[in-house]
């Protein structure tokens, strides 16, 4: 009798919140609508949440919420904001330019304004959450019950900015040898080096990536002696639990990783009393060290992400495999970085990634990122099915370069698999949230979603975290969802903006042909205020006056939709033509083919030219072996499309 009035005591103690369609569960850590579907936070924002729900209606400035919420760290606004911005985009919030939960008071901060109503667990029994979204919130990291561990950048201390490159590759290293211990969980380099150089609680950076360790450590090198600090600090508590000191000379340094990595995987095993592999060495990549230098410089100025920065890595990669003409790695990392070069319009670039990832898999067949570059390439070539080979091969070798994420979406987007590209961004977003790029190319996935407001808003949303995290609005597949969006949403004036910001980016030889003016008389017809006819006939004169390497990717992608939105149906197919006369010689079809399954492109979709273009592309053959596109059937060799 007692027991179970211990029990009817403990769930009368817990407090459901009901504002709106959700309701809210402090204890379980979940936040579900009225159906019982869960709605995914990461566990800060979560917090977040239910702090402003349980002080609904009070006035709470930015000071209040981050001691409450981060109460052992000094963090940044913009950290704030970010989490403000997942709550938002959680619960629909700021649609139609309304704001239903969270009020921002400009200079003051911010209110839960919603009803918020208490009730019962027991008058929720109605409600039940359904069993692959438990296990999706079980999966998702809140406790880290599973054995894991975060290695965060190291620190520089030897007093020489220019060897940062040392300390990161340093743990990016360890990052990449303990995620081959079978049991043991690392977040990538992109989820952990989120947090260089900004002043976090360890226990808040292992609560966001759901981690029961994590590992700082610091370089010091002066001469060929290198000396090594590296401690595991406990999640909870955030103390540490084992430190050691290594000095070495820099030729051992690969004897060193393996040291440093069996070390942490014997003090995890112990403190966590859990079965983990024994960490087996492996082969040094390289024989020479002066190779291995150029070869962590080289990441390290490819990780910049410029075109003047990957240029510079490529080429320090290079003698790195000058030195060393055996070193599969670089040769890979070639071929990685040579793929984000050809982003900025340098198509060259993709047959020198060709040539690198052959060449490290002649070396090293079990080269995952070699694999993975092959892949990517392919699918830039067109060659679909042996593109969908390099990359499961990718996949089960383990690839490990966070600088192929954008790419890795590129196959499924182009052949219009939209939900699956979705679902491979979703994770790469829930692993990393604070990596600009991943929102901005799930911005541009979403927008393929049929259309639909809710769609369209949650795509402009993720722009918009994408320029909160620090990409420019300029960047990327940004303007192209902004300007969609817009389009979409009726948002007249935002729609000649994009038109003014799209003519100042165009190249002189377009604006000499009266590109700007073409573009904003498009835009203007677009938005009910100027004939199509006029416009389509402006398109005519820029496309016709212009090579097509001038137009460019982006510009295509534009003309193309443009066309379409104007019913000018023959017009985009002479236009496309035009593009694959020169993109099908050069066996490059660049970004251009993801935005053709665009919504807006339905009526170009389900004309029947359609077909011979996509038996042109050899898609045809890739559809049969993995379904056709999203909203689309396929019989025989026929394309439906619904």
């Amino acid at each position: 009798m007692k027991r179970n009035e211990g029990a009817a005591a403990q769930v009368s103690a817990r407090v459901i919140y009901e504002f709106g369609e959700f309701w809210l569960d402090p204890q379980r850590q979940l936040l579900a609508n009225a159906e019982g579907i869960a709605v995914m936070l990461t566990p800060r924002a979560f917090e977040l949440l239910a702090f402003l729900v349980e002080h609904h209606s009070e006035l709470l400035d930015k000071s209040t919420l981050m001691k409450a919420v981060w109460p052992n760290a000094i963090i940044e606004d913009n950290t704030l904001s970010q989490h403000l911005s997942t709550i938002r985009r959680a619960l629909g919030d700021g649609q139609h330019g309304t704001q239903r939960y969270i009020v921002t008071i400009p200079g003051r901060g911010y209110r839960f304004v919603a009803e918020v109503r208490r009730r019962d667990p027991r008058s929720l029994n109605s409600i039940r959450v359904a069993p692959e979204v438990v296990s999706a919130i079980a999966a998702t990291p809140r406790g880290a019950a599973a054995p894991s561990v975060a290695v965060l950048p190291f620190s520089n201390m030897s007093g020489d900015p220019q060897k940062e490159y040392f300390a990161d590759g340093m743990a990016e290293e360890l990052i990449h040898l303990l995620g081959r211990v079978s049991g043991l969980r690392v977040p990538a380099r992109t989820s952990s080096f989120a947090y260089k150089g900004k002043n976090v609680d360890i226990r808040d950076i292992a609560r966001d990536l759901g981690v029961s360790a994590v590992l700082e450590g610091s370089v010091r090198s002066a001469g060929e002696l290198i000396r090594v600090t590296v401690q595991l600090v406990d999640a909870r508590s955030g103390y540490h639990f084992w430190s050691h000191s290594y000095e070495r000379e820099f030729r051992d340094i690969f004897k060193l990783q393996d040291e440093i990595a069996s070390a942490i995987v014997e003090s995890l095993r112990a403190r966590l009393n859990v079965a983990l592999q024994p960490f087996a060495e492996r082969a040094p990549p390289t024989i020479d060290t002066a190779a291995y230098q150029l070869y962590l410089q080289g990441l390290s100025m490819g990780h910049l992400a410029t075109a003047q920065s990957l240029q510079r890595g490529i080429e320090m990669l290079e003698r790195a495999t000058s030195l060393d003409p055996k070193f599969a790695a670089a040769l890979a990392a070639i071929a990685i970085m040579s793929l984000n070069l050809s982003m900025w319009g340098l198509p060259d670039a993709v047959d020198k990634a060709e040539r690198a990832a052959r060449a490290a898999l002649a070396l090293d067949e079990g080269c995952g990122e070699a694999h993975s570059a092959l892949g990517l390439v392919s699918a830039r070539r067109g060659e679909w099915l042996r593109a969908g080979t390099h990359l499961r091969a990718a996949h089960e070798l383990g690839h490990r370069s966070d600088l192929l994420i954008p790419h890795m979406a590129h196959l499924p987007a182009s052949v219009g698999h939209v939900q699956r590209t979705l679902s491979y961004l979703g994770e790469r977003y829930r692993a990393a949230p604070a990596v600009p790029v991943i929102p901005a190319v799930l911005a541009a996935a979403t927008l393929a979603l049929p259309l639909s407001e809710g769609a369209t808003q949650r795509a402009l949303d993720y722009a918009d975290l994408a320029v909160e995290l620090g990409m420019p609005r300029t960047a990327g597949p940004i303007p192209v969802v902004s300007a969609y969006g817009a389009l979409r949403l009726g948002r007249h004036e935002e729609v000649m903006r994009a038109a003014d910001d799209l003519a100042g980016r165009l190249p002189p030889a377009l604006s000499a042909v009266g590109g700007a003016e073409a573009i904003r008389t498009t835009h203007s017809a677009l938005a009910g205020r100027e004939r199509t006819t006029a416009a389509a006939e402006a398109l005519d004169a820029m496309v016709n006056s212009a090579a097509p390497e001038q137009i460019g990717p982006e510009l295509s992608v534009h003309v193309l939709a443009w066309y379409t939105m104007l019913g000018e149906i023959d017009r985009a197919y002479r236009f496309v033509e035009r593009v694959l006369q020169h993109t099908l010689p050069r066996r490059n079809l660049g970004l251009f083919l993801p935005w053709i399954w665009l919504p807006e492109l339905l009526p170009f979709r389900r004309d029947p030219r359609f077909q011979a273009l996509v038996e042109r592309l050899g898609l045809v053959d890739y559809w049969k072996k993995f379904g056709p596109p999203d909203e689309c059937d396929i019989r025989g060799e026929t394309l439906i499309v619904r």
